[in-house]
């Protein structure tokens, strides 16, 4: 359970284009952003993310392992972009402690956390999906969140599914996804390899480990 002070991840962020939708496009959308955030949680049998919607088409949730968020924001991302609408969304993680969780959602949650990702999400430029925002190593964060963005943001649906499969700690084998999406092994190989895969998960677990090493 997270106490207070305690360092989370903070999550914040809101479809790009709802504008253009119907509210049952963007109910949508943020259900699987909600589905999401619970297979998220059960990476490492962590605490309830708290899914929350706020805005309209914005929404949020906090991690009690903050150093799987690198991988949880892209894992939204390529969920996303994955299904046939190409849904996208803007992602702001912030790093820091939480000063008040309240039961229930995160409308009321408070703290640096909270705060550094809500203004983050606020100034990120037009052009950017991701951005980071913490006190420590921020030019670190900010080199990473730029590269990787610009890696999602290139996927192509396909791509992006192949991704949302091998972004997950624990991954199936090419042969057990391709069996899943009716491919070759072959087909799901070539998309991983132009997703540049391993480099990303890559930079993700080294991004994972000097986060853990901070919190040791």
């Amino acid at each position: 359970m997270i106490t207070t002070p305690h360092p989370v991840a903070v999550l914040t962020g809101d479809l790009i284009g709802s504008t253009d939708h119907s509210p049952e496009w963007t109910t949508q959308a943020l259900d699987r952003i909600k589905t999401c955030a619970h297979e998220i949680r059960a990476w490492d049998d962590a605490d309830d993310p708290r899914f929350t919607r706020y805005r309209g088409d914005g929404w949020q949730i906090v991690l009690s392992e903050p150093r799987r968020a690198l991988r949880a924001a892209l894992y939204v991302q390529a969920s996303l972009k994955s299904a046939q609408s190409g849904t996208r969304s803007r992602i702001a993680i912030g790093l820091g402690e939480v000063d008040a969780l309240p039961v229930g959602d995160l409308s009321n949650a408070s703290g640096p956390a909270f705060i550094a990702s809500g203004q983050a999400l606020d100034g990120m430029a037009r052009d950017r999906e991701l951005v980071i925002a913490a006190r420590e190593s921020a030019y670190l964060h900010k080199g990473i969140a730029v590269l990787l963005d610009r890696e999602v943001q290139d996927w192509s649906r396909e791509q992006a599914e192949a991704m949302m499969h091998f972004l997950p700690p624990s991954t199936p084998t090419l042969k057990d996804l391709a069996d899943a999406l009716g491919v070759s092994p072959q087909a799901i190989h070539s998309r991983l390899k132009s997703a540049h895969w391993r480099e990303v998960v890559q930079a993700v677990s080294h991004w994972e480990a000097h986060e853990e090493s901070r919190h040791d």
